[in-house]
């Protein structure tokens, strides 16, 4: 092997000075270092095995359960809100289908008054037809009418039937003359 000559340059003694108060400061930097670096690694281990700590994984727990709570209440609340507006349609349904019936209610008693009126002039009708008949009738065995003005008036009984009473059927060659009409014998 061939030899090897390995050459450095002289170094001057104020610079040997220098260079060893620049390794010094780097030992004391690379001593600081390792110190914040050891530090920072103590911490850490505080700080896991406060972490693991009963305590703090008490606190977990319960802010894990406090989300459920809360979780199960958002959902019921969703539920609920639901359940309002389907109830709340139905409501309006209801009163829709109220007000529908309430003008239903109020045609079929206007309906009703109308035919009760219209029941009462007929009845008020049929009373002064009867009240002229009687008439008729007595002029007719007093004044000694002919027997055509007694079947006239029988016929007119006869198309003048009472709502609330029994019919009277006019005379003809089934009806003796003798028969007096219901009205009549009623009174």
């Amino acid at each position: 092997m061939a030899p090897t000559f390995y050459h450095y340059l002289p170094v001057p003694v104020a610079d040997k000075s220098e260079s060893m108060l620049r390794c010094r400061r780097l030992g004391w930097l690379a001593v600081l270092g390792i110190l914040v670096v050891l530090g920072v690694f103590v911490c850490l281990i505080v700080f896991a095995v406060r972490a693991n700590s009963k305590a703090c994984n008490d606190g977990l727990l319960a802010e894990q359960e406090c989300r459920n709570v809360t979780c199960l209440l958002e959902l019921q609340l969703n539920q609920t809100r639901q359940d309002l507006l389907r109830t709340m349609d139905q409501v309006a349904t209801c009163h829709h289908t109220l007000v529908n019936v309430s003008a239903s209610l109020e045609m079929e008693k206007a309906q009703g008054l109308e035919q009760l009126i219209q029941k009462e002039e007929l009845q008020g009708e049929v009373e002064k037809l009867k009240q002229k008949l009687q008439e008729a009738l007595e002029e007719t065995r007093e004044g000694g009418l002919e027997q055509g003005r007694g079947n006239q008036l029988w016929q007119l009984l006869a198309s003048t039937q009472p709502l609330d009473g029994p019919c009277v059927p006019a005379p003809g060659p089934h009806c003796s003359a003798g028969l007096r009409p219901a009205v009549l014998l009623e009174s």
